[in-house]
């Protein structure tokens, strides 16, 4: 399973309203009933079609000394392989939303 993971600076507005705008440019849906205040749970649309894996966004609220939220992107594709879907929605979202 492929899997990036990174941390971005946290804001005070709601994770859906936030991200959902971007989330639906690049193709992703928001699973509202998979969804809380404190994560936020989105797939993206194309993975409807069983011949492209599963990429799956989950956005976290880390309680620490400095509020952040963790951005994970993850998919069916093996790690070791090199421009998987995966990578490339995470580097979408990295370009958006870029690590502290």
């Amino acid at each position: 399973m492929a899997v990036f993971s990174w941390l971005i600076p946290a804001t005070p507005q709601s994770l859906v309203g936030e991200f959902e705008p971007t989330f639906k440019k690049l193709g992703l849906e928001i699973c509202h009933a998979q969804s809380s205040e404190k994560q936020l749970y989105a797939v993206a649309l194309s993975s409807r079609d069983l011949n492209l894996p599963v990429v799956k966004v989950i956005l976290s609220r880390i309680n620490s000394e400095k509020p952040s939220l963790q951005i994970e992107v993850r998919s069916s594709e093996a790690t070791l392989i090199k421009a998987t879907r995966c990578e490339e929605f995470a580097n979408a979202l990295k370009a958006v939303a870029p690590p502290i």
